[in-house]
C-alpha cells in the first residue's frame, strides 16, 4: 500500500484517499443497515421498542357473521368480537387499520383506513409475586402483589366480576362464604392500556370466634325478644344541599326499634361519583350525641361496577337505639380542602338494602333497610359540591 501511494501523483493521491474514505463509509452504512434489518438493533431491546398496544373497536352489523381487521395490509384479527387489542407494537409508531365483514355469501368491502398512533408508554407487565391469605376471619381474603412502576391503577376480579379498581397493591375481599376457594385475576393499567392478568386462588377465612360472653339467665326468666326495626328517609335535608368549607348534613334517616334495644354496628354509604375527589371526611351522627368521623382517602373508598359505584364502609360503631324510641341518623360531610372545581358537581349518596348492620338484645344480627335500596331506591339524596 505504501508503494502504491508513493508512486501516485499529488492529484491522484487526493482522489485515492477520497475513494478509500467513501468506500469505508458505504461499507459501514451497509453493515449498519443490514444489522438493523436483520433485527439486531431491535431485538437487542425488543421489550423497549415492541411493548405498546392499541385497542380497536367497531360497530356491530346484523348482516356480518365475522370481522376481518387488517393492520398495514396484514390480517391481525378474524372473529365475531367487536373489538381487538393489538399488542407488541412499536412505541410511538403510527399504524393504518381497516376492516371488512364476511358471511356465508362472501366478503364485503373494506372500510376507510384509520391511522392510529401507538403511545410511547409500554403497557404494564403482569403483576408479580401475587399472594392471597385468609384474613383475619369472617369470610375474608387478602390479595396483595408487587408494585409495577409503570402502572397507574390495578384491577382485581373474582369469578369474572370486578371487585376492586384503585392505586393500592392490596385488596381485602370480605363478606364471602366461609372457607371458600375463589379464583382472582389481577392486572394493571396505564395510559397505554391494560396489561396481562395474573391468576391466583384465594381461600376465604373461617367464621370469627365469639366476641362476647353469653348472658346468663337466672331462674328461667326471659332476657328479651328478637327485635324489629324500621328505617325511613326524612324530608329534610332535601336534594341539592350545597357542601362547602363547613360540614353539612346531606341525608337524614329515622330509625325506630321495636321489642328490643338496637345497636348500630356498621353503615355502608354508596356514592355514584368518587368521594375521594370531593370530600375531606364523613361524619355519622345519631341525635347529636353519638358521632364518628372517618377520613375519605384511597384506603377507605372501594370501587365497584367499573367505576360507576363507590362505597365507604364505616364499621366499629356502637350507637344504641332504645326500645320503642325514634332516633335520627345523619350523614354529614366536609368538602375537600384546596379543591379547584371548574363547575358544580352533583353527587348522589344512597343506601343499599343491607347498608346498615344492627344487633338486638339477643345478639341477633339484622340488616336495614332490608329492601328498597339502591341508586334508584327509596333512600337516595343528592348534594352539590362547589
Amino acid at each position: 500500500m505504501k508503494f502504491i501511494i508513493n508512486t501516485l501523483k499529488e492529484s491522484q493521491k487526493s482522489l485515492f484517499f477520497l475513494f478509500v474514505g467513501l468506500s469505508f463509509f458505504a461499507f459501514f452504512a451497509s453493515f449498519e443497515n443490514l444489522y438493523a434489518r436483520s433485527g439486531g438493533l431491535q431485538n437487542h431491546n425488543k421489550h423497549s421498542y415492541q411493548c405498546a398496544q392499541i385497542t380497536v373497536r367497531w360497530k356491530q352489523s346484523e348482516s356480518i357473521e365475522k370481522y376481518e381487521l387488517y393492520r398495514d395490509g396484514s390480517l391481525v384479527y378474524s372473529g365475531k368480537e367487536t373489538q381487538f387489542t393489538d399488542a407488541n407494537l412499536v412505541l410511538g409508531q403510527t399504524y393504518a387499520y381497516k376492516i371488512r365483514g364476511t358471511n356465508t355469501s362472501g366478503k364485503g368491502p373494506f372500510s376507510s383506513e384509520v391511522m392510529i398512533h401507538a403511545r410511547n408508554v409500554c403497557v404494564p407487565s403482569e403483576p408479580q409475586d401475587v399472594f392471597t391469605a385468609p384474613y383475619p376471619c369472617g369470610g375474608s381474603v387478602l390479595i396483595y402483589w408487587k408494585t409495577i412502576p409503570s402502572a397507574n391503577i390495578y384491577e382485581v376480579s373474582r369469578g369474572g366480576s370486578i371487585v376492586y379498581q384503585g392505586p393500592l397493591t392490596y385488596f381485602f375481599d370480605s363478606g364471602l362464604p366461609y372457607k371458600r376457594s375463589n379464583v382472582y385475576m389481577v392486572r394493571a393499567y396505564n395510559t397505554s392500556g391494560w396489561g396481562r392478568e395474573t391468576k391466583i386462588r384465594g381461600l376465604s377465612s373461617d367464621k370469627c370466634p365469639p366476641d362476647s360472653a353469653p348472658e346468663l339467665v337466672f331462674g328461667g326468666e326471659e332476657v328479651g325478644e328478637e327485635g324489629y326495626f324500621s328505617l325511613s328517609l326524612r324530608d329534610s335535608p332535601g336534594n341539592g344541599t350545597t357542601v362547602g368549607g363547613i360540614r353539612r348534613t346531606i341525608a337524614s334517616y329515622e330509625i325506630k326499634a321495636f321489642y328490643s334495644d338496637m345497636v348500630i354496628r356498621r353503615v355502608d354509604l354508596y356514592f355514584d361519583k368518587d368521594p375521594y375527589k370531593y370530600l375531606e371526611n364523613i361524619e355519622i351522627r345519631v341525635n347529636s350525641r353519638n358521632r364518628i368521623t372517618v377520613p375519605v382517602d384511597r384506603a377507605t373508598v372501594e370501587v365497584f361496577s367499573g367505576g360507576r359505584e363507590y362505597v365507604v364502609r364505616i364499621s366499629g360503631l356502637f350507637f344504641n337505639i332504645p326500645q320503642d324510641k325514634n332516633e335520627i341518623l345523619q350523614i354529614r360531610v366536609l368538602r375537600k380542602k384546596q379543591q379547584n372545581l371548574t363547575k358544580k358537581e352533583e353527587i348522589k349518596v344512597y343506601l343499599k338494602s343491607d347498608s346498615i348492620r344492627v344487633e338486638d338484645n339477643l345478639f341477633i344480627s339484622h340488616i336495614l333497610p332490608g329492601r328498597g335500596g339502591g341508586i334508584d331506591g327509596n333512600y337516595v339524596r343528592s348534594f352539590v359540591v362547589n
